[in-house]
C-alpha cells in the first residue's frame, strides 16, 4: 500500500510538472491546464475545419477532458482552439490512409449535435493509431 502511495504521488508530482510546462509554453491561453485533466499526448499534425476544409500545420497537447490546438511559434505555440472533449465523437477515415505518403492518415472530431467538425491528418499510421487509441480514452 504504501509503495503505491509513493508511485501515486510521484506521477501526481510528475504530471503537475509536464502541465506547468505545457502551461509555459502556450501563449495566450487563458486557462489553468489542470481544468483538462492529465496530459495523454502531444503531437505534431495537419489541421483542417470540415467547412474551409485548408490543412493547417497544428501543434496538439491531447488532455482527458480537452485537446488544445496550438500554432508553432518557435520553441512556444500560440494557442489556436480549446476543443471539449464532452462534445465530440471520433470517426476514423481509412479513405485516407496512403502508404508512403506523408500526412494522409487522418480522422474526424465531429461535434456530437453536427455543429461542426474537424479532420486531423498525422504524418504515420503509428501516430495516427496512438492518437486514436488515446481520443478514445479521453471521449
Amino acid at each position: 500500500d504504501l509503495a503505491q502511495y509513493v508511485n501515486e504521488v510521484k506521477r501526481d508530482t510528475e504530471t503537475i510538472r509536464e502541465i506547468e510546462q505545457y502551461q509555459h509554453c502556450i501563449e495566450n491561453l487563458n486557462q489553468p491546464l489542470m481544468l483538462f485533466g492529465r496530459p495523454k499526448v502531444d503531437g505534431e499534425i495537419k489541421f483542417s475545419t470540415l467547412d474551409k476544409r485548408t490543412r493547417q500545420d497544428r501543434y496538439i497537447f491531447l488532455f482527458d477532458q480537452a485537446v488544445i490546438v496550438c500554432k508553432r511559434r518557435g520553441d512556444n505555440y500560440e494557442m489556436k482552439e480549446v476543443i471539449d472533449l464532452q462534445k465530440y465523437k471520433i470517426t476514423n477515415n481509412p479513405t485516407n490512409d496512403k502508404e508512403n505518403k506523408k500526412w494522409s492518415y487522418g480522422f474526424y472530431l465531429t461535434h456530437v449535435q453536427g455543429q461542426n467538425g474537424f479532420e486531423i491528418y498525422c504524418k504515420t499510421r503509428d501516430l495516427k493509431k496512438k492518437l486514436l487509441e488515446q481520443f478514445a480514452m479521453a471521449l
